[in-house]
């Protein structure tokens, strides 16, 4: 699995109040570390620089916990005002988690593009078949005006995206994908 890139935390975290009142919880630890999955895979940013995500099933899955828990987590972080929701999007105070420029941005939003389409597509190439396939690819080649959006963008093993290049798939397969 390819590794996180960056999360800015500032140093004194666990000397805060709040922070610690979480850490006297008997399932501190867990709630602490639930905070921190939902900042490794941030997908919205307001203007303030507070990171935040969708609140979605799909949440649950990528925390790893029930639903029940997921809430009450949430629930507790919002008491304490570590994170709010508006508009079903869980935004994290800048106060504990921040992003300070435009590349850390670019950098965090296309980590988690990338990981999102292999994670869509169950890290299988969708040329070949093969699993555990790591690279992304564009279906339409980025060279020739093809965009990053998700729906020009699959899961390729190495072998097919070093061959397939910058050609279209029909090009690369004569039109047998």
């Amino acid at each position: 699995m390819a590794e996180i890139k960056w999360v800015k935390i500032p140093i004194d975290i666990f000397s805060n109040e709040r922070i610690k009142f979480i850490e006297s919880k008997n399932d501190g630890d867990t709630i602490i570390i639930t905070l921190l999955k939902m900042i490794t895979h941030i997908k919205i940013i307001d203007t303030n620089g507070s990171i935040g995500l969708k609140l979605s099933d799909d949440l649950v899955k990528v925390l790893g916990l029930s639903m029940d828990n997921m809430y009450n987590y949430i629930e507790i972080l919002r008491y304490l005002k570590i994170i709010s929701i508006k508009d079903n999007v869980i935004i994290v105070s800048s106060e504990f988690f921040k992003i300070d420029n435009e590349c850390m941005l670019h950098d965090i939003l296309d980590y988690n593009k990338r990981m999102y389409i292999l994670q869509r597509d169950h890290y299988t190439c969708a040329y070949c078949g093969a699993l555990n396939s790591f690279e992304v690819d564009h279906i339409f080649p980025k060279s020739r005006g093809g965009s990053d959006h998700e729906s020009n963008l699959t899961t390729s093993c190495k072998h097919c995206n070093s061959s397939k290049k910058d050609r279209t798939v029909e090009e690369w397969n004569n039109g047998k994908v």
